[in-house]
């Protein structure tokens, strides 16, 4: 497992259209239009209700929650570390626990709720195709060369 960034580039016009840094497919749009040449193309994107269950695992459990995960571990362990010198009594122990407690949410609420908002905008976007219904198309990406 290795963590890098991935350009997706339009095939027909080479033109970027997205930077990630995990490769494993995302529950997006799985044929986008070009907003440079107007062409459509295949993306690497699946939809939530397409994906396998592999797919689904390896979206939920990215490198970057990977990543989060060992850098929590290392965090607690000197945070224990640290407290365990000036632990004296059971509320000492106590605060401690919180504040683990307290950096894990703060570091696993953001991309929890990201990831299940972009899950339930997958759902819809196949429930409104399949009920014959156009879906809103997604919000525009700003052009690479005005980042």
């Amino acid at each position: 497992m290795y963590i890098s960034w991935k350009n997706f580039n339009c095939p027909h016009c080479g033109e970027l259209w997205q930077r990630r840094m995990v490769s494993a497919p995302v529950p997006d749009l799985e044929v986008r239009t070009c907003k440079w040449c107007h062409k459509e193309f295949a993306t690497p994107d699946i939809e939530w209700p397409h994906m396998t269950l592999g797919q689904k695992i390896g979206y939920c459990i990215s490198e970057a929650i990977i990543a989060f995960l060992i850098f929590y571990v290392m965090l607690a362990i000197m945070v224990g570390a640290i407290a365990s010198d000036h632990i004296t009594s059971f509320m000492d122990y106590v605060v401690a626990a919180l504040v683990e407690i307290g950096i894990f949410l703060l570091m696993f609420t953001q991309p929890i709720i990201m990831k299940s908002l972009a899950i339930k905008r997958s759902k819809a976007r196949v429930a409104a195709q399949e009920a014959g219904i156009d879906a809103p198309p997604p919000p525009p990406s700003p052009h690479p060369s005005s980042m």
